[in-house]
């Protein structure tokens, strides 16, 4: 009887852990994009020069990329290929200068990253 409740117990603290380590990794990200395309989002409505814009926008692509690696282990791939579609939508409104569309998809990329860390939120309503 006591090893099955010692296993129970050990299989419980596993869990709690790897939720605290995967929400905060998740939170950490998500607030590390968010602030790269907020100063992108400034940058692009202030008009500045199309290069340092493109430049910024490779920055932050490369650090999604990285963010992105580590959460596809687990966070729904769908979820992650919406952000995805959201950056490279952007990207494409830069290439033709259309900065008014680019901020329209910055701000769903920013939304959809938000949905993904409330989504992670250890609560009563993700449970039941």
């Amino acid at each position: 009887m006591w090893r099955e409740v010692t296993i129970i117990i050990v299989i419980l603290v596993l869990l709690f852990v790897g939720n605290y380590l995967t929400q905060s990794n998740t939170t950490k990200s998500v607030e590390i994009m968010t602030q790269e395309l907020q100063s992108l989002k400034e940058d692009m409505m202030e008009h500045q020069n199309k290069q340092q814009i493109e430049k910024k926008m490779e920055e932050s692509m490369d650090k999604w990329h990285k963010i992105d690696e580590t959460m596809a282990y687990y966070i729904e791939h769908d979820e992650l290929e919406k952000v995805e579609t959201g950056l490279t939508g952007l990207k494409a409104s830069l290439a033709v200068e259309d900065y008014e569309a680019g901020v329209v998809e910055l701000e769903k990329a920013i939304y959809l990253l938000e949905h993904i860390k409330e989504k992670q939120v250890f609560s009563f309503i993700n449970i039941f």
